[in-house]
């Protein structure tokens, strides 16, 4: 049973998980940039929804080690995943050029033929 872009925020809020929304890549461009997890639909906004990737903005203060760095040496880091593997689509790479070099992982985990979509995405 795949998910849908309301499942997510469902499932988010359920579990008390900082997302920022559920978006169609190419409504990215007017988003401002917060921390917390983002779910990418492959499709453009005005198509049927076909594949859920997602990416995750984490600074340093967010993390269990930061040790009360100063303001000005905070980072921030870009997660991004992909249950296929595949690298992020253009307008995700140009929403996140300010965030290099970019975590992510190539390892395919997903058949293509699975009816799971969303649920691969890590929450």
């Amino acid at each position: 049973m795949s998910l849908t872009n309301f499942d997510l925020h469902r499932l988010c809020n359920k579990l008390d998980l900082p997302i920022v929304g559920v978006f169609s890549k190419d409504e990215l461009e007017p988003i401002p940039q917060q921390v917390g997890t983002y779910y990418i639909n492959m499709s453009d906004a005005h198509e049927a929804g076909t594949h859920f990737v997602c990416f995750k903005i984490v600074c340093d203060e967010d993390r269990d080690n930061y040790k009360g760095k100063k303001k000005k040496d905070k980072v921030c880091e870009e997660i991004y995943f992909d249950s296929f593997g595949i690298d992020m689509p253009i307008e995700v790479s140009t929403y996140l050029k300010n965030f290099r070099p970019i975590a992510y992982s190539n390892r395919h985990i997903q058949n293509i033929h699975s009816d799971v979509c969303g649920w691969y995405s890590p929450l």
